[in-house]
């Protein structure tokens, strides 16, 4: 006569498929609710286990199963966000969507040593609640039960180390590696506290910079988040947008770029948002006229598209390039930005552009805001 764990595997088997289709079921929700919060992570994976994986866990000393239902971690599915106080977010949604087996829910941030900081996960056993049960696509799900997985990025890293290495407790680790671990795990653990303040300084800085921007603006430098704030808030940038826009004959729409200003900005040595306003107040009518004569090339080659807001910072940069640098200087720009014109092709179309900018007639709209 076959013994239990012969039984339970058999039935396992059977199974195997209505699990694997649980498995998505429970992924796919997963998927859908961290969306719907607008909740970033890393991914959302999942797995069954495989009838070997089964048999090894059956085998262990002092289990003692006496149900496949008493396997909670058939199905696996793992949640890696990106700052470890995103699992605590992520936890309350799964608690909001799913039925919770408070008996096998382990909170291992709050249980295991300091030292096995890759493991401070939190483990959710849950299943699906009785009204999404009810539903006929769920229906068939009623009794199973799933285990959820949620840690930091830089906690799944250390996990999937420890785990490549061979050792998952300290007792294991050999006596005079054991202090290097515990040095490993610490600084991991720092740079999950360092990069979760530096996230929210950052939003604190977003959100500081329009009052900056209007009371000093000589104080903000150039990155991606101050240009991107000048250019949703500085009216100077949206007329010179406009006009470049109806001088080329090219839609303008409502996506801010800002990276393309800001690379070629900080490469002709442009430092804060005030000096950025004088240039393009200076140069404003040459800016145009500039953006002009490169769409007029463009257009040569085909091609329709559309700018981005804060296009004038793009072409404004071309315009500080050729007025003051070096023909060395230029050069190194192009390298450095892989545009496709020579020193002496830029140097054309921005004396043509002195000289009262094209005299062309647009034929058909648009070209690429490159």
């Amino acid at each position: 006569m076959p013994d239990l764990n012969s039984l339970l595997l058999e039935e396992y088997e059977r199974k195997f498929e209505l699990y694997r289709a649980f498995a998505t079921k429970v992924e796919t929700l997963l998927h859908d609710i961290v969306a719907d919060k607008k909740l970033p992570v890393h991914s959302v994976s999942s797995r069954v286990k495989t009838r070997h994986s089964l048999e090894q866990k059956l085998k262990r000393p002092g289990s003692s199963y006496r149900a496949l239902s008493d396997v909670t971690d058939l199905v696996g599915m793992r949640i890696i966000c990106y700052f470890a106080d995103d699992v605590d977010r992520i936890a309350a949604l799964v608690e909001q969507q799913f039925q919770t087996d408070t008996v096998n829910t382990v909170d291992k941030r709050k249980i295991l040593d300091p030292d096995r900081f890759g493991y401070l996960s939190l483990h959710h056993v849950v299943r699906f609640t009785p009204d999404r049960s009810a539903l006929i696509d769920y229906s068939r799900f009623l009794d199973l039960r799933a285990e959820i997985q949620t840690r930091s990025i830089l906690q799944h890293s250390w996990a999937e180390i420890e785990h490549d290495l061979g050792y998952k407790g300290s007792v294991e680790v050999p006596r005079h590696l054991r202090r290097r671990f515990s040095r490993v795990a610490g600084l991991l653990e720092l740079a999950d506290d360092e990069f979760r303040q530096i996230r929210d300084d950052l939003k604190d800085y977003q959100r500081s910079l329009p009052k900056t921007l209007h009371d000093e603006p000589s104080r903000v430098l150039l990155d991606l988040a101050s240009i991107s704030a000048f250019i949703e808030k500085e009216p100077l940038v949206r007329e010179t947008d406009e006009r470049i826009s109806k001088a080329t004959a090219t839609p303008l729409d409502e996506f801010i770029d800002a990276q393309s200003g800001l690379e070629r900005l900080e490469l002709v040595g442009v430092i804060n948002l005030a000096e950025l306003q004088r240039k393009l107040s200076t140069h404003q009518d040459l800016v145009v006229r500039v953006a002009d004569e490169i769409v007029a090339r463009q257009l040569q080659t085909g091609g329709e598209g559309a700018f981005s807001r804060g296009i004038s910072l793009f072409y404004l940069a071309y315009v500080l390039l050729l007025e003051s640098k070096t023909d060395l200087e230029i050069k190194e720009f192009i390298q450095k930005t892989q545009i496709k014109y020579t020193v002496r092709k830029l140097r054309a179309l921005y004396e043509a552009a002195q000289g009262g900018g094209s005299r062309r007639v647009v034929l058909r709209s648009g070209r690429s805001r490159r």
